[in-house]
């Protein structure tokens, strides 16, 4: 029982840690851009920017801060605590609606989502999508805003 209470308390400290420690594990100057962004694929042109070190040849110095997700993103640049923030647009027009002072300056990846099925399903147009079941990472993402469109614009039901 002692056990349980020990790793129930350090659970919970570790928990807080990764709750609370988000923002406060980078430090940022005048002459440092703090970028916000999400560790996936979808950001890959800032990870091969840093990697390719074309921030430094352009004497450019950046902090990369790592998020959740773009709402956090979203509230960090709204406190000030990210000079700019890498992510797509649901979360960025999501806070315009709740008034914070943001704004898209530059298209980013405009490539970067794809419909994915089966082998077996021998599916090779679109409109072999109707009746089938599916998989959206994020309702009113903008993957889910993409292919509900397009579900439309082929006449197939998007009751998704």
């Amino acid at each position: 029982m002692k056990i349980k209470l020990i790793l129930t308390v350090l659970l919970g400290v570790l928990i807080i840690l990764l709750v609370y420690g988000t923002y406060n594990f980078y430090t940022s100057t005048q002459e440092t851009i703090s970028v916000g962004y999400l560790p996936s694929n979808h950001d890959s042109a800032l990870f091969v920017a840093k990697a390719g070190d074309y921030f430094q040849q352009a004497d450019i110095k950046v902090q990369l801060v790592p998020f959740r997700t773009g709402s956090e993103i979203i509230d960090a640049a709204n406190k000030n605590l990210i000079d700019l923030g890498y992510c797509e647009v649901t979360p960025v027009t999501d806070g315009i609606s709740r008034n914070i002072s943001i704004k898209i300056v530059a298209a980013v990846n405009q490539e970067c989502s794809g419909i994915v099925v089966s082998k077996k399903d021998n599916i090779t147009n679109i409109s072999q999508l109707a009746g089938k079941s599916f998989f959206i990472p994020k309702n009113s993402g903008i993957q889910d805003v993409l292919f509900r469109i397009l579900l439309r614009n082929n006449n197939i039901d998007n009751n998704i």
